[in-house]
């Protein structure tokens, strides 16, 4: 903190002429911000270590409650501070990585491209501005607009292509380099990945090259007309007057505002914005596919109801003819009981039959077994 506070007392003594009192200056609070940030993070960290240390002599209930409590605030701030801490970090890194001084051929073409296309944008606006006034200076502004507007773009188109030559460098020489782990981008996926983005970053400029210059052929749409009437207008002879002639289709307005901003300072939040969308698609994409495969499940338990039903009715089917049956047995059997209440002789009958029968069996089995 009080190296910062120095530097930065330091730089604001330096002459307002000199062209690097204000990067000193910016560097300098950098440096106490960060020094702050370590401080805040160092604080949390020692009072989360007081309540877990704290925690191990604690018995009474009450305490126990009260320090779990401080406890949990102590990791809350640490993981504030954390994360404080680590995006001042990745600030600091990407703000020292876009400085020109420290951008490689690539990136510096990358950014001069860019401005060119942030002047288009700027000059077609202006041009649109200026369009429709019939006042001399308007009618001569928007003539050299739309000169500068090409010159800007055949500038870019320039560009653009020292850039694809500057990357077909590069590829070439990192992917020899990955060879033997020697990419100056770091290990070999991240070297990979480097590549593959900036390959992409040169189809973005591409595209949006081909966009400004759809854009400017175009022009933007204006407020649709008012549909005219079925009938034609007539002179004062009564002859129809013809009707003008269609405008040509523009395209959107929002358009242009659309496209992004290519600079190296933007481009990787932009790719991060990219990321995001995908994946949310991803996950929206696998909700989809959950909630079809439940829908699936529930009309494979559908029609598997309906197999069940029908077999359920068939049971019920079967059920009811056993118990026609049956009651037929019983009314059978209570008819045969009542005969032989009104017979007594039959009753005796088959009583003597029954024994005659049973009488036999024994005989028969008796014989058998001593045979």
């Amino acid at each position: 903190m009080k190296e910062g506070e120095k530097e930065l007392s330091e730089a604001e003594n330096l002459p307002e002429n000199d062209d690097k009192r204000e990067r000193k200056i910016a560097d300098a609070e950098g440096k106490k911000h960060k020094a702050k940030l370590l401080i805040d993070l160092e604080q949390a960290t020692k009072r989360q270590q007081a309540a877990e240390e704290k925690a191990k002599s604690l018995k009474d209930e009450k305490d126990i409650k009260e320090n779990d409590e401080e406890m949990k605030a102590a990791m809350k701030a640490v993981m504030e501070a954390t994360t404080a801490f680590n995006r001042d970090e990745e600030a600091r890194k990407r703000e020292e990585a876009n400085r020109p001084e420290n951008m490689d051929d690539f990136t510096l073409k990358q950014r001069e491209v860019n401005n060119m296309l942030t002047d288009a944008k700027d000059t077609f606006k202006q041009i649109e501005a200026l369009k429709g006034s019939r006042s001399v200076e308007d009618v001569e502004a928007s003539v050299a607009a739309k000169k500068q507007f090409s010159r800007i773009m055949r500038n870019a188109t320039k560009g653009h292509d020292e850039m694809i030559a500057i990357w077909k460098k590069d590829n070439k020489q990192e992917t020899a380099l990955m060879k033997s782990n020697q990419s100056r981008f770091g290990d070999n996926a991240t070297a990979k990945e480097e590549l593959q983005t900036r390959s992409a970053l040169a189809e973005a400029f591409k595209g949006q090259i081909e966009e400004l210059r759809t854009i400017m052929m175009k022009g933007t749409k204006k407020r649709e007309r008012p549909k005219a009437s079925d009938k034609k207008p007539r002179t004062s002879a009564g002859v129809p007057q013809s009707e003008p002639p269609p405008e040509a289709p523009g395209v959107d307005s929002s358009a242009l505002d659309a496209l992004p901003d290519l600079d190296p300072s933007s481009w990787e939040d932009y790719q991060k914005f990219v990321k995001g969308d995908e994946e949310v698609d991803a996950m929206l994409e696998q909700m989809l596919n959950a909630t079809k495969a439940n829908y699936d499940k529930a009309a494979e338990a559908q029609e598997e109801g309906k197999k069940q039903d029908v077999l359920s009715q068939k049971l019920h089917d079967s059920v009811g003819e056993a118990l026609d049956a049956s009651h037929q047995a019983n009314e059978m059997a209570d008819d045969v009981l009542e005969k032989l209440d009104e017979t007594p002789w039959c009753k005796i009958g088959c009583y003597a039959a029954n024994v005659a029968v049973i009488g036999g069996c024994g005989y028969f089995i008796y014989s058998m077994k001593f045979s």
